[in-house]
């Protein structure tokens, strides 16, 4: 989401400034929910929820970030209630994760296997990480958030970015080892 700093005076214009916000970032919001969700359908509830709170809130924003951070810490904290919302009814179901074919120069065979096999057992794995795990390995990996912009997403420090995310790929890479045929890759 852009970073935008100026002051948004009063209600009316918060207001407009989120409309025009919510509906330039809308897939960039979606996104985040889905990558949380693991499911297209919930993450739009998830985000119609969180732009029906953040309407009804926008009085209360204070300024100390920028507003897209606002909503998307909106956005992410929406799709949090709703993940302990399905466990409460467990009703945990993760859909396949597909794996995409890596590019680049060709690889000997046996090797290529490998880090093919490597990367499935990686992708199914992330499903049983915590979502906050997820979430940092998501913009780190897929949007190559740098420590900075994750501290201002995920409203840390950049110390405790490192130590989150070193923490969520020590968690994901004891997942893979302990997956069945781990060893023998």
């Amino acid at each position: 989401m852009e970073q935008e700093s100026k002051d948004l005076g009063g209600p009316g214009a918060r207001r407009a400034e989120l409309a025009r916000l919510a509906a330039q970032e809308r897939g960039r919001m979606e996104s985040v929910a889905t990558r949380l969700l693991r499911d297209p359908d919930e993450a739009q509830d998830a985000v119609q929820d969180a732009l029906v709170s953040a309407w009804r809130r926008i009085d209360g924003f204070r300024g100390d970030a920028a507003l897209s951070t606002w909503l998307h810490q909106i956005v992410v904290n929406a799709s949090l209630m709703r993940l302990r919302s399905r466990r409460r009814r467990r009703e945990q179901c993760f859909e396949p994760v597909e794996i995409p074919q890596p590019a680049g120069p060709a690889r000997a065979c046996e090797e290529e296997l490998f880090h093919r096999e490597t990367l499935r057992r990686a992708l199914g794995c992330v499903d049983h990480l915590e979502p906050q795990q997820r979430e940092i390995l998501y913009w780190r990996a897929v949007h190559h958030a740098d420590y900075g912009e994750l501290a201002a997403r995920l409203g840390l420090s950049e110390g405790g970015v490192k130590t989150r995310l070193h923490r969520a790929r020590r968690a994901l890479r004891a997942l893979v080892e302990a997956e069945p045929g781990a060893a023998a890759a």
